[in-house]
């Protein structure tokens, strides 16, 4: 990302846009785990750097989609190669059923955390 002039926190958004482009901001913020006043900051930023571009959804107008724009489709192509590279490495000399139980086991850490803070959150707000 430093080489493309990009702050590094991007790369969870066009991850995650490169598989559902148009998301809202908000399933945005759902898909990578990350608070929406963050996702907002962030996708700002992919404003301005030319990656993504709001769009008002057709049904809803108080909705926006973020969609990606032609550089930011491009770098896709430039960007993953190195996500693998570095893949591979990471999991060099580890037998790939290891790695699948791995990812298994932080997918599902992953889902109790955000369970709890689903919990969590919306019993704060039943105590306002």
């Amino acid at each position: 990302m430093a080489r493309e002039g990009l702050k590094a926190g991007y790369w969870y958004y066009l991850r995650v846009l490169w598989l559902e482009d148009g998301l809202t901001q908000k399933q945005l913020s759902d898909r990578t785990n990350v608070a929406e006043n963050t996702t907002a900051v962030m996708i700002n930023g992919m404003v301005a750097d030319g990656l993504v571009e709001r769009r008002q959804q057709l049904g809803d107008r108080r909705k926006q989609n973020i969609v990606l724009t032609e550089r930011g489709r491009e770098l896709e192509t430039r960007l993953m190669h190195h996500a693998t590279s570095i893949n591979g490495l990471a999991s060099a000399d580890i037998p790939a059923d290891e790695v699948a139980i791995c990812l298994s086991v932080l997918a599902r850490v992953s889902r109790n955390l955000a369970a709890e803070l689903r919990l969590r959150t919306e019993a704060g707000a039943c105590e306002d």
